[in-house]
């Protein structure tokens, strides 16, 4: 999996596997396939993984701190960039810091941010797990039991955002896509909630 994410990198075209997709150019599967593997490889020997970690609470600490602060400095970076802040300690041309945390290809600097950003999270919700469950508990845990399903159905929800976008653009006023895309997301979750919570098509759809 890591073999063929590398080969993405240096080869893009070589390494458009299992075929060439059509519009895919967004989302190549020779490189976010790697997220997917690793992910499942973690799950699967999550056991193993939690004693062999147990036994050395020293680098758990090193590994949550290092993730706490790569995933400061990244926000803190990308405030910057975005602002024009200029950085004493990292004085770096703006299109190869791009190039280098550019999303489509997933380059190795994003999968830094994605894999800091997921120890603090799930750090976070290990440690603060009651009032987060008292909080978003019955939002989050429905969609996580049923992730799979989740995952293929906000495909189609999607759909119908991209539809409805336009007619709430051209409503009288012209309300601010500050405020109609956030409206538009929150309304998609809550759709797919529901859509879980009633187990709508679940004989039919993965779950």
């Amino acid at each position: 999996s890591w073999a063929i994410w590398l080969t993405y990198q240096v080869y893009p075209e070589e390494a458009a596997i299992p075929w060439y997709i059509r519009h895919g150019e967004n989302f190549p599967l020779a490189a976010w396939q790697v997220l997917f593997v690793t992910g499942n490889v973690l799950g699967f020997y999550r056991g193993a993984l939690t004693q062999w970690l147990q036994r050395f609470r020293r680098l758990r600490v090193v590994a949550v701190s290092l993730g706490l602060a790569v995933t400061l400095a990244l926000i803190s970076l990308a405030w910057g960039t975005e602002n024009g802040a200029q950085f004493a300690f990292f004085d770096i041309d703006p299109n190869v810091l791009n190039e280098s945390f550019f999303k489509v290809p997933l380059r190795p600097w994003r999968i830094v941010a994605f894999v800091s950003v997921a120890i603090v999270a799930y750090t976070s919700a290990t440690y603060f797990w009651v009032p987060i469950r008292r909080v978003l508990g019955w939002l989050m845990l429905p969609l996580g039991q049923a992730a799979l399903y989740s995952y293929i159905v906000h495909f189609f929800l999607i759909l119908l955002v991209y539809n409805l976008a336009p007619l709430l653009n051209a409503l009288p006023g012209e309300p601010s896509e500050v405020i109609s895309a956030p409206i538009l997301q929150i309304a998609v979750v809550l759709l797919l909630w529901a859509l879980v919570r009633k187990r709508v098509l679940f004989g039919i759809v993965p779950n």
